[in-house]
């Protein structure tokens, strides 16, 4: 469904969040990002989608733990300013990966909270 304003689809492009500057190991947070591979495993990485809060519908491509899991939260920066938002991992996990099947190529988190400072 490309172009079409769903979620998880590519709507302008436009990266948010300058990756060197997130510090959450090259996490990017882009507007509605093409997920057509939801993720790449091989390069150790997977798709977050952000189920809620002031994020909501947009996805973040970062990387897996050192262990191989997803990553309990994430600390997103905001625009402007020190504010960040939390996310927590949820429950949905997607698994479209034949090369790492014990692998999710995507998972969902939730927003905890704003963090100022």
């Amino acid at each position: 469904m490309r172009g079409q304003g769903t979620p998880y689809t590519q709507q302008s492009g436009a990266c948010l969040i300058d990756r060197a500057a997130t510090g959450i190991g090259g996490c990017q947070l882009c507007v509605g990002e093409q997920n057509g591979d939801m993720g790449t495993p091989a390069t150790g990485t997977y798709t977050a989608k952000l189920t809620d809060g002031p994020l909501e519908g947009k996805t973040i491509t970062t990387d897996f733990l050192e262990s191989g899991d997803p990553r309990p939260r994430l600390e997103i920066p905001a625009d402007a300013g020190a504010k960040r938002y939390v996310y927590a991992r949820g429950s949905g996990l997607e698994f479209d990966s034949s090369e790492f099947p014990d692998r999710p190529t995507a998972v969902d988190y939730r927003y905890l909270e704003a963090v100022f400072g």
